[in-house]
């Protein structure tokens, strides 16, 4: 595994980590502001009950350090089949459609585009099953809806480009100093891990 590789592997298995607390904060928000809406008690079971099954599973995985390339996909997944049973079948209500585009964003947080792909299609397949089985008693504007969705994923895909080229040229500017610095004797410098790049720690430089 080379210096990039590492540093990948890192960052991956620290997003699992705040996907999970994420996962858990959302699930005991979500379920104390149906509570304090006085929504049905159907409602409540399905955003905790399900919430929290989707979570036992991540964090018995990150728990055992296992699956952290499944691990978002299981996250993001599960995320969609809470929100498409809310949004479908247990509180039908346009205000829902926010749901959709937070699941994008959720998506997006690991900055990777198959992930994104996945996020984005699952909330297409919801957005157009709430459409099939909702829209002829519902106002909602098919196409301002789907424009929404479709740009908040494009906004993320270009995001995730950019940082992507930023990283690896940061990558690559980190090794050809680190060579030039052994060609002229230098001591190897020892790098900090940040969200990005290793910071130099090297005294007197």
């Amino acid at each position: 595994m080379n210096h990039y590789e590492t540093i990948e592997k890192d960052r991956l298995s620290k997003k699992n980590r705040l996907m999970f607390w994420f996962l858990v904060a959302m699930t005991l928000i979500s379920t104390a502001a149906n509570y304090i809406q006085g929504l049905d008690t159907s409602v409540l079971a399905t955003v905790f009950f399900g919430g929290l099954f989707f979570v036992s599973i991540i964090g018995l995985l990150l728990f055992l350090n296992k699956g952290d390339r499944v691990i978002p996909y299981i996250a993001i997944l599960g995320l969609a089949s809470v929100l498409a049973l809310v949004v479908l079948e247990v509180s039908v209500s346009t205000h829902n459609f926010g749901l959709l585009l937070f699941l994008i964003v959720a998506a997006g947080l690991y900055m990777s585009i198959p992930l994104l792909l996945t996020g984005l299609i699952t909330s297409l397949v919801i957005f157009h099953a709430f459409i099939y089985l909702h829209g002829d008693v519902l106002d909602l504007n098919y196409t301002t809806a789907l424009a929404n969705i479709l740009f908040v994923a494009i906004l993320l895909y270009g995001l995730q480009l950019i940082t992507k080229d930023s990283d690896q040229k940061t990558f690559r500017i980190t090794n050809v100093k680190r060579r030039e610095l052994r060609k002229r004797g230098h001591p190897e410098k020892t790098y900090r891990k940040t969200s990005t790049y290793y910071k130099r720690q090297y005294d007197g430089y």
